[in-house]
Protein backbone atom coordinates (compact mmCIF):
# COMPACT_ATOMS: atom_id res chain seq x y z
CA UNK A 1 0.00 0.00 0.00
CA UNK A 2 2.79 2.03 0.67
CA UNK A 3 4.45 2.12 -2.72
CA UNK A 4 1.30 2.50 -4.08
CA UNK A 5 0.71 6.16 -2.17
CA UNK A 6 4.69 6.94 -2.99
CA UNK A 7 4.19 5.58 -6.72
CA UNK A 8 1.17 8.46 -7.27
CA UNK A 9 3.17 11.06 -5.51
CA UNK A 10 6.20 10.64 -7.78
CA UNK A 11 4.11 10.68 -10.82
CA UNK A 12 2.26 13.92 -9.37
CA UNK A 13 5.42 15.74 -8.65
CA UNK A 14 6.82 14.86 -11.93
CA UNK A 15 3.52 16.04 -13.58
CA UNK A 16 3.42 18.74 -11.63
CA UNK A 17 7.34 19.74 -12.87
CA UNK A 18 6.40 18.97 -16.68
CA UNK A 19 3.16 21.51 -16.47
CA UNK A 20 5.84 23.92 -14.63
CA UNK A 21 8.58 23.96 -17.84
CA UNK A 22 5.70 23.84 -20.31
CA UNK A 23 3.96 27.15 -18.72
CA UNK A 24 7.62 28.74 -18.60
CA UNK A 25 8.72 27.80 -21.72
CA UNK A 26 5.67 29.64 -23.28
CA UNK A 27 6.06 32.12 -20.94
CA UNK A 28 9.59 32.70 -22.05
CA UNK A 29 8.68 32.10 -25.66
CA UNK A 30 6.11 34.85 -25.76
CA UNK A 31 8.74 37.20 -23.71
CA UNK A 32 11.30 36.94 -25.93
CA UNK A 33 9.18 37.69 -28.67
CA UNK A 34 8.19 40.97 -27.18
CA UNK A 35 4.52 39.30 -26.96
CA UNK A 36 3.12 40.96 -23.88
CA UNK A 37 0.13 40.30 -23.47
CA UNK A 38 0.43 36.40 -24.72
CA UNK A 39 2.84 36.38 -22.02
CA UNK A 40 0.07 37.51 -19.65
CA UNK A 41 -2.15 35.10 -21.06
CA UNK A 42 -0.07 32.04 -19.80
CA UNK A 43 0.45 33.75 -16.64
CA UNK A 44 -3.33 34.13 -16.24
CA UNK A 45 -3.74 29.99 -17.71
CA UNK A 46 -1.53 29.08 -15.00
CA UNK A 47 -3.31 30.82 -12.38
CA UNK A 48 -7.06 29.76 -13.07
CA UNK A 49 -5.44 25.97 -13.33
CA UNK A 50 -4.07 26.22 -9.98
CA UNK A 51 -7.78 27.42 -8.76
CA UNK A 52 -9.25 24.69 -10.49
CA UNK A 53 -7.05 22.09 -8.83
CA UNK A 54 -7.62 23.75 -5.09
CA UNK A 55 -11.37 23.76 -6.33
CA UNK A 56 -10.35 20.01 -6.62
CA UNK A 57 -9.16 19.73 -2.52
Amino acid sequence: MGNAIESMASDSQEIDQRLSQAYQQQLMMHLQQGETQAALGVIDQSRMLLSHIDALF
